[in-house]
């Protein structure tokens, strides 16, 4: 069942890609991201304006990545609005900042570091709705793809579609590696 989801997410993400322009996968630098930043410390560097370009959606993506690999459940966390929701269906997931910092590891941290590369990025600026696919990693290795959907400069929604995989990247996605 999942996989029928992924071949559908992905045929999205190949329409807004039609429609947009393809994002870079360079890594936007903490400091360019702190530029306009309302409310916020330099640390979480995520909200950079209410309605961000495809390069600012490039800097959260980016700013969740570097958290989650730090182990940072804050700089994570606060790329996410007071009452976001997080899932990975058929899960419920979460909801709400707080519960995601909870999730990311709070202030204790997590036994293991969770890591995420994103393979391709995908953002309509005027829908304010993102995509990702990715590689995953905390105690298992997946493969996905994420919708996000932002209000305010913040993630609003964020859901998720993955598939364990023991593979590398390159056999796991086989000739269609682009």
């Amino acid at each position: 069942m999942r996989i029928p989801l992924i071949v559908l997410t992905l045929g999205l993400a190949f329409v807004f890609a039609s429609r947009t322009s393809s994002l870079t996968e360079s890594k936007v630098a903490a400091s360019s991201l702190d530029q306009g930043t309302q409310g916020h410390t330099s640390q979480t560097a995520c909200r950079t304006r209410d309605h961000l370009s495809s390069d600012d959606f490039t800097g959260v993506m980016q700013t969740i990545q570097s958290g989650w690999s730090e182990g940072n459940a804050r700089k994570s966390a606060d790329c996410f609005a007071e009452d976001a929701l997080y899932s990975s269906p058929p899960s419920r997931g979460h909801q709400g900042r707080e519960d995601l910092y909870q999730h990311f590891g709070g202030a204790k941290g997590l036994p293991v570091p969770m890591k995420i590369e994103w393979h391709h990025l995908v953002f309509d600026p005027t829908r304010q709705l993102g995509m990702g696919e990715f590689t995953f990693q905390y105690h298992l290795q997946t493969y996905g793809v994420v919708v996000v959907q932002f209000s305010h400069g913040l993630i609003s929604n964020w859901r998720e579609y993955d598939v364990p995989s023991d593979l590398i990247w390159s056999r796991f996605v086989g000739p269609n590696d682009f």
